[in-house]
């Protein structure tokens, strides 16, 4: 075992290494994840180390090389992929070990600092890789990694908190018939209703919904509210798959500028950059996606209600995706432009499981049997097919000292089907018929300046201003059975603006007290809605949010193996409702007025949170940490607006949550064999929101639970006492080079809800005091719920030189987290219950050559009959369906 020394300077402060970690990201975001301040980067001895590495495929060899020094290298898998390693044996410094062990294959090696280097083809003399005035170099053409991944899995497992991440490689395993399979491997995330439509509506450790989790994408957000009935309301986000090439999860709330108001965690995604483009050693080229899909088949004509049950054979193939990129650099400045499309018809469901689901009834302390889905088996799901065409353009260059922007324009242009969950559970499913696809327009725009001088530790300055605009039209109310050119309440006009402006900067300080990073900013968000068309009903709301929010955050490196973390935000939120009392609720508005005597369509407010961490390194191989982070969210437009049968309340006050999670990492080298790798990671998590806003029937006051003055039979805003999540969270990754092993898994220990006014079938309201662990009545949150459990494991291996990549994934996704009580089950707000289910997944990679890539994918290979957890309209997910991709560079 080496010594462990500290090193001089923190190896993040490198030009070198905030160029890598910037390219690797295309934002700041993930700079701790590859290299976390205080991870401890382990110096060399004088004396050298021993090395002892058989000559054996070189991913291999450079992954017991990194493990055996604690050097990270930079590289892409396509330059190292079918090469084979010379052996490495004796004692000698790492980087004389290192060429050793490339001598022969072709490649090349430049050390860029302390403990990093990037593998190059020989030839690769461009200028963007030459040294700088102080020896750095700027690497532009490769990716980073510690041990052979992008990013490295190590990485992930040394940041003390919980952050996942979704990278290309994963999301090319999967078919991804609909965006409820972006998160099947995350532990604690799943998406809302994912089967149901082309967005993302993310719930991440059991908090959904109004905003409280962020969803982006190159920095921008479009999330659009969705009314979905009784059922509850989507917080949606449309997204392309075929242009992503990551996703970074974070479990909790940010600390940094894009963090304002989120307190259940955040989504950032990443479309391609040019380093996904191109190849080692060129400044110019495309890259080619083809996929194509089965288990669809095209919608049959608008107006059709009779259910195809002819499902299509094993291969064929209805669902086709392609993609068109090009890269080209010029110096410093870089540039891409890419369009992609997806065409899929209605998938149809699987054969094997059981249909009906039983429920707990509270008051009665009976148990009641009810049909999980109205859609059979084995049968085709009307208005599940999508139509998608995106177009992505980005230019990003550099100048003088540290200077860099980036531009990103993104456009998407989606048709797709969609079932009211009401129309299936009131009229049932063979009044459903083919229907108009919905549709959604969304235009991005995103200028960010950075600003990092050369040999200047108090200036890491990212700036942005970002604004995206969307149209849709989508059903927000019940769709006529009887009228299908009825589109009154069929669907519904609205246009969504965001405007965000972000500014951070970053200082590194050397002190007596050991090193500190302060990191500092502000934010700025506007949100729009408005529906296109005037009536009385205003089923999405008509209004402007604001949001202002100023943060400071600490990172001091108190001791070698200490670190410790502080923070502060200030968050200030108004709303404003357009609409008014002039609607057709008029009557209800006036007597809820006269009783409260305030009639104010104005929200605003403003607080404080705070945050604390500490981490420890017990020793090189267990890192121990503890965090402690609040956030802050005013009610959203949903909430603070008059629509439909929502009346505005003027005294519904901000959440404010307190996350804490407890954790620890280990990272193991040697565990079973030479060069293997075990990661483990698991955490205890508690988020109890107060003052949580739920939507909450004022037939009665619910301060006294007596009768209105005639009644309003209407809701409100209403906060609650209190929310509470908790749970336990672990994610385990093996390899051992030829196969690997990865798992993960949530388990909730209590989902409750506390100072709660229950009723039951419309009586008068009951106040209680403590906690309920059942679901709340007439709230959405109670089609928000968990599972109680979710897990997931994957088994692969690599042959053939780790050109073949074979595996499977199962998940396992057990009931709802809080039982059904009998105030969820009425007319008002139909509660969705799901059975336990288990999916087995196949997935395979081959490497022809460092230009083409071939996948393919079998999802839901036992073709299982389920209901996937949070499931507004009940829609079966799809049965057995492969799927096959090619991707070139040229």
């Amino acid at each position: 075992m080496m010594a462990r020394q500290k090193p001089a300077k923190p190896m993040t402060r490198t030009r070198t290494s905030r160029a890598v970690a910037l390219l690797l990201t295309g934002s700041v975001s993930l700079t701790a994840l590859v290299w976390p301040e205080g991870s401890g980067v382990v110096a060399q001895e004088a004396q050298g180390l021993s090395f002892d590495i058989p000559a054996q495929s070189l991913p291999r060899a450079l992954n017991a090389f990194a493990q055996a020094s604690g050097w990270s290298l930079g590289y892409s898998s396509a330059t190292v992929s079918g090469r084979q390693s010379a052996p490495v044996q004796g004692r000698m410094r790492p980087e004389a070990a290192l060429r050793a062990l490339l001598a022969g294959t072709g490649l090349e090696l430049r050390v860029t600092g302390p403990a990093t280097a990037a593998i190059l083809p020989a030839a690769s003399t461009t200028s963007a890789n030459e040294p700088g005035p102080d020896g750095a170099i700027v690497l532009n053409k490769v990716t980073i990694t510690a041990v052979g991944g992008t990013p490295s899995r190590e990485d992930l497992f040394r940041v003390p908190g919980s952050v996942d991440y979704v990278s290309d490689e994963d999301l090319n395993r999967r078919a991804l018939t609909s965006v409820a399979d972006l998160f099947r491997t995350t532990p604690g995330v799943m998406t809302g209703d994912g089967r149901n439509s082309a967005a993302i509506d993310a719930n991440i450790r059991g908090v959904q919904g109004m905003n409280r989790n962020q969803v982006r994408v190159d920095g921008m957000i479009s999330s659009t509210p969705n009314y979905r009935g009784y059922f509850g309301v989507a917080n949606r986000t449309y997204v392309d798959p075929d242009l992503l090439a990551g996703m970074e999860i974070t479990k909790g709330q940010p600390n940094d500028a894009a963090g304002a108001g989120v307190i259940g965690g955040a989504v950032r995604m990443r479309t391609i950059n040019a380093s996904d483009i191109l190849l080692d050693g060129r400044d110019r080229g495309f890259r080619l996606t083809l996929g194509a899909g089965t288990n669809t088949a095209s919608p049959p004509a608008i107006g059709t209600r009779d259910k195809r049950l002819d499902k299509p054979g094993t291969l064929n193939f209805g669902t086709f995706n392609g993609s068109l990129a090009y890269a080209q650099r010029f110096g410093t400045v870089e540039m891409v432009a890419a369009l992609s499309r997806r065409t899929q018809g209605n998938y149809f469901t699987g054969k094997h499981g059981k249909n009906e689901v039983k429920s707990y009834q509270i008051f009665s302390n009976d148990w009641t049997t009810s049909e999980m889905s109205p859609v059979p088996r084995e049968s085709e799901a009307l208005n599940t097919q999508r139509e998608t065409v995106s177009g992505l353009f980005k230019l990003r260059g550099e100048w003088g000292d540290g200077h860099s922007a980036e531009l990103v324009y993104s456009h998407s242009d989606s048709k797709f089907g969609e079932v009211m969950p009401s129309q299936i559970t009131r009229f049932g499913w063979n009044t459903v018929e083919q229907q108009d696809p919905n549709k959604a327009v969304l235009n991005g725009l995103n200028l960010t300046y950075r600003w990092q001088p050369e040999g200047n530790d108090l200036i890491d300055l990212k700036a942005s201003v970002w604004a995206t605009h969307m149209k849709q039209h989508t059903r927000t109310g019940q769709a006529l059975v009887y009228d299908p050119n009825d589109y009154f309440r069929a669907r519904f006009p609205i246009s969504s603006d965001y405007l965000g402006i972000e500014l951070q900067n970053t200082s590194h300080l050397e002190t007596g007290l050991g090193p500190v990073d302060l990191r500092y900013g502000g934010s700025y968000l506007r949100e729009e809605t408005t529906p296109k068309r005037d009536d009385s009903f205003y089923i999405p709301p008509n209004g402007i949010r604001w949001e202002r929010s100023a943060f400071f955050q600490a990172d001091w490196q108190a001791a070698e193996r200490l670190k410790l973390r502080a923070g502060l935000r200030y968050t200030s939120f108004d709303t404003r409702d357009r609409v008014g009392t002039d609607t057709y609720l008029a009557p209800q508005m006036q007597v809820f007025c006269a009783y409260y005597g305030n009639c104010n369509t104005r929200l605003g407010a403003s607080g404080w949170s705070k945050n604390f961490g500490l981490s420890y390194e017990l020793n090189d191989q267990i890192l121990a940490y503890a965090n402690y982070d609040e956030g802050y969210r005013g009610p959203s437009l949903m909430e603070a607006a008059v629509r439909y049968d929502w009346l505005p309340n003027p005294f519904v006050t901000p959440e404010r949550s307190k996350n804490v999670e407890i954790g620890m990492n280990y990272r193991k080298a040697g565990l079973l064999r030479e060069g293997d790798q075990l990661l483990f990671k698991t955490s205890y998590f508690r988020n109890h929101i107060k003052d949580y806003i739920v939507r909450q029937t004022i037939s009665t006051d619910p301060r006294t639970g007596q009768p209105y003055p005639g009644g309003t039979g209407s809701f409100i805003p209403w906060n609650i006492g209190k929310a509470k999540f908790e749970g336990v969270e672990a994610a385990l990754d093996y390899d051992a080079g030829r196969w690997f092993l990865r798992a993960g898994a949530t388990r909730y220990i209590r989902v409750n809800y506390c100072g709660v006014y229950l009723s039951k079938n419309f009586a008068p309201q009951v106040f209680n005091p403590g906690c309920i662990d059942y679901t709340l009545p007439d709230d959405y949150a109670a089609n928000q719920i968990p599972p109680a459990y979710s897990g997931n494991l994957t088994l692969g291996a690599r042959l053939l030189d780790d050109k073949l990549t074979l595996g499977t994934t199962i998940t396992r996704v057990g009931g709802r987290a809080a039982p059904a009580g009998e105030g969820t089950n009425g007319f008002l707000l139909p509660l969705r219950q799901w059975n336990p289910y288990t999916t087995v997944d196949l997935f395979a990679s081959y490497r022809m050559n460092e230009r083409m890539v071939m996948n393919f994918s079998a999802e839901n290979v036992t073709n299982r009959y389920y209901v996937d957890a949070l499931g507004l309209a009940a829609l079966p997910a799809p049965g057995r369906t492969l799927h096959l991709g090619l991707e070139a560079k040229f």
